[in-house]
């Protein structure tokens, strides 16, 4: 018997297709009104560790929350990828911070023997192609975050 519910491929595949519709102007008022609605947020003023994401294929981008970060001088992070593990781990950023383009194309910090330093509770944005109710996620199927999350779980 065939279900009537959708897994997670098929769904994955939808919303990855809606999202690329979205035209630039829509993904930056988007993006602009979630900033605002996170940086409003009693999590977002009670933080003083602020976790993003660098954006791509049209994902909601953060650069407001980290601006609205640094001018409150919180400490930000960003993830970095080790596709040979599969793993990824936080680290800081600063306002000067140089890029490079890393797993998967997205932007990550050049990192000249920088150990990863997120070890305080931390409001972390996450990258998602679809959220529900009960704060469940789907995003591109890696488990980069799940696997975070297990290895840390002071930052669930």
């Amino acid at each position: 018997m065939k279900s009537n519910c959708m897994d997670k491929k098929e769904l994955r595949n939808i919303m990855m297709n809606r999202r690329n519709r979205l035209s630039k102007n829509e993904v930056d008022a988007f993006s602009k009104c979630i900033a605002n609605y996170v940086i409003k947020s009693d999590l977002f003023k009670e933080s003083s560790h602020i976790c993003i994401y660098q954006a791509f294929r049209n994902e909601v981008s953060c650069d407001v929350i980290m601006k609205e970060a640094f001018l409150k001088g919180k400490h930000v992070y960003v993830p970095v990828t080790d596709m040979g593990t599969k793993t990824m781990e936080f680290y800081e950023i600063f306002e000067d911070t140089k890029w490079i383009l890393g797993a998967y194309g997205i932007k990550e910090p050049c990192l000249s023997n920088q150990q990863p330093v997120l070890n305080e509770k931390a409001l972390i944005c996450m990258p998602g192609l679809l959220f529900d109710k009960e704060k469940h996620r789907i995003g591109y199927g890696g488990g980069y975050y799940d696997k975070y999350f297990m290895l840390h779980p002071m930052h669930t």
